[in-house]
Order: C-alpha cells, then sequence, then structure tokens
C-alpha cells in the first residue's frame, strides 16, 4: 500500500468511485498538527535510508520537508475539499461526539521521540503556517494551539 493511501490523498475520480461502491460510508479525518506530522515523516525516511539523526545535514531534511509528497500529506485542506466535492460536507458531529476522549487520544503510532531541530523550525512555520491559517477560514475553528506548539 502506497504511503499516500495512508493520508487518503486521491483524486476526485478514485473517491467518487470509492462513493458508488459504498455512498454510505462515513469518512473520519484525523487532523494532526502538520509541522509534527512532517518531522516524524522525516524520521521515518530517515530510518528507511538507514541513516542515524545525526548522519542528516538540515538541508536534507529541508528537502524533505519540501517534497511533493511530504506537501501533499500536509495539505489537509486540499485533501478535505477533494472528499467534501464528492461526498458534501455534511458532519455528523453526533457520532465523532459518541467516541470517548480517551479512545481519540490513543497513539497508534508513537513514531520516533526526537524533538524538531529548533534550527528547522523557522523552515516548517515558514511551509504550514500559511496553511494552517487556511485550514482554519475553511473549517471554521480555532487551529492556533499548532502554531503554539511548533
Amino acid at each position: 500500500m502506497s504511503e499516500n493511501r495512508l493520508y487518503i490523498i486521491y483524486a476526485p475520480a478514485v473517491i467518487a468511485e470509492i462513493r458508488e461502491l459504498n455512498p454510505a460510508l462515513r469518512v473520519i479525518y484525523v487532523l494532526r498538527n502538520p509541522i509534527g506530522r512532517a518531522w516524524s515523516s522525516a524520521l521515518m525516511a530517515l530510518e528507511r535510508a538507514e541513516l542515524a539523526l545525526d548522519e542528516a545535514s538540515d538541508q536534507w531534511f529541508i528537502d524533505h520537508f519540501r517534497s511533493f509528497g511530504s506537501l501533499a500529506r500536509g495539505d489537509y485542506e486540499a485533501c478535505l475539499r477533494s472528499w467534501h466535492g464528492v461526498f458534501g460536507e455534511q458532519a455528523d458531529s453526533g457520532y465523532c461526539a459518541q467516541i470517548p476522549a480517551a479512545k481519540l487520544e490513543r497513539r497508534v503510532f508513537g513514531g520516533l521521540a526526537h524533538s524538531v531541530r529548533e534550527n528547522l523550525l523557522p523552515v516548517l512555520r515558514q511551509i504550514y503556517f500559511p496553511r494552517i491559517a487556511a485550514l482554519e477560514r475553511y473549517l471554521g475553528t480555532d487551529l492556533r494551539a499548532w502554531r503554539d506548539v511548533a
């Protein structure tokens, strides 16, 4: 399975095919701070490349953050717009309210426990702060905590 499938990044035609197969499908899209997601993705790429953290230069990380795949996986608004374009923007908040908070907060994959290098934070902020602001407008919700954490 490709990594993009994990982030449900599909063309509208594929999403339409999914809807045709199951028109009553409930799609739950879990949003994670995109800065943390980008860092975690870079660490996993390091592991796949069999590199130790201290072997990777800052430029290696910056190139990863700016790669097509990393940017696409962090573009939540574009992904949501694609799914909304096919399924509509109905939300069943009652369904999500039934999910116990402990279940929502449980980490499925804890990732590698390395903090973001301080000198890389400005690059990540430059990439993701405008996307976070756009997503806030699109969803009509406050995501300020994502900027405060990073």
